[in-house]
């Protein structure tokens, strides 16, 4: 819970910069923080629900080429087994 919380208030604070008061003071910097929020919630996702690196696993390249969609992470599948007990 705390990931996703921190994650929204980045996504909040990069809104608000983007539409609201004009804190950026160019594209650099929009450009990074846009990055930064983008990096944050792919790696929430690749952490907490699926794997999204599939290149590094022989494996893993061929289920994704296959079409059966991305494994389960493993933090994913131990919350899983937590939850049950």
């Amino acid at each position: 819970m705390p990931a996703v919380l921190m994650i929204l208030i980045g996504l909040i604070a990069l809104v608000y910069g983007w539409v609201g008061a004009g804190h950026f003071t160019g594209a650099w910097d929009q450009g990074v923080a846009t990055f930064a929020v983008i990096m944050a919630i792919l790696e929430y996702v690749n952490y907490y629900h699926r794997q999204l690196q599939h290149f590094d696993h022989g494996p893993d390249f061929k289920r994704l080429l296959s079409g059966k969609g991305l494994r389960a992470s493993q933090m994913a599948k131990d919350l899983k087994t937590y939850r049950r007990t």
